[in-house]
């Protein structure tokens, strides 16, 4: 992967100042969010990082992934409502 550059994403929550990133993405690693992607070979992605929340809320994935694709398939996936974190207490702290 390597750092594109910067640029500003307008979206309904006002927008954000995101790194663009490049490279390419194991096929496999993208199977448990895309059912069917075949296991073998890469695929050809950007992420938008904002820059102020840490967070990947934009991934496009350009070229098939499963069979029947076809060679100029792209899929945006924007990522809007993550949960919030959650406060994580280990056993024994906390009552009783």
């Amino acid at each position: 992967p390597e750092l594109a550059g910067s640029e500003r994403v307008d979206d309904e929550a006002g927008g954000y100042q995101a790194w663009v990133i490049r490279g390419l993405l194991p096929r496999a690693a993208l199977a448990a969010i895309l059912p069917g992607t075949g296991a073998e070979g890469s695929a050809a992605v950007t992420i938008w990082a904002d820059r102020e929340e840490r967070r990947l809320p934009r991934l496009r994935l350009e070229g098939p992934l499963a069979a029947g694709d076809l060679p100029e398939v792209l899929r945006v996936l924007t990522l809007e409502e993550l949960a919030p974190a959650a406060e994580i207490v280990a056993p024994g702290d906390g009552g009783g």
